[in-house]
């Protein structure tokens, strides 16, 4: 990250390798998915601005033995327009730990990308849903 934008490709290849090191560090019981959908690997966006959203993800999944334990990324680009969405089931059990990442992670979207974002954070039916859109 020791520049200011990088190429979709490149960070599409970071997101893929760490969810696979973090799907193969979970529990069994849950199911990751990473979707992703690019017509132009060369679209550039600052790095690692998804990351805050996957590792909150992996950190607060549900774990439980019974009912659903998931984590869906889905990641698409069209003509340089990029939808990003993040959802992992969580216990509302659970007490909720904030750290700063998702402030800091909102604070970078707005320095780097001001009014070329809208993000859309939800909690509902023990589901957190992160949607980010990056327009051109």
């Amino acid at each position: 990250a020791d520049v200011d934008m990088i190429g979709l490709e490149k960070e599409v290849k970071y997101l893929q390798n760490y969810a696979a090191l973090q799907k193969a560090r979970s529990n069994d019981n849950v199911q990751v998915t990473l979707k992703v959908n690019y017509q132009d690997g060369a679209v550039k966006i600052a790095p690692l601005i998804f990351m805050a959203f996957v590792e909150n993800a992996f950190k607060y999944v549900s774990r439980g033995d019974s009912g659903s334990n998931t984590i869906t990324i889905v990641l698409n680009e069209e003509s340089g327009k990029i939808d990003f969405t993040c959802e992992n089931s969580y216990d509302e059990a659970e007490p909720a730990t904030g750290g700063i990442g998702l402030i800091n992670a909102e604070r970078r979207l707005e320095l780097l990308y001001k009014d070329h974002y809208r993000l859309d954070i939800k909690k509902e039916q023990n589901l957190y849903h992160v949607h980010l859109t990056l327009t051109p």
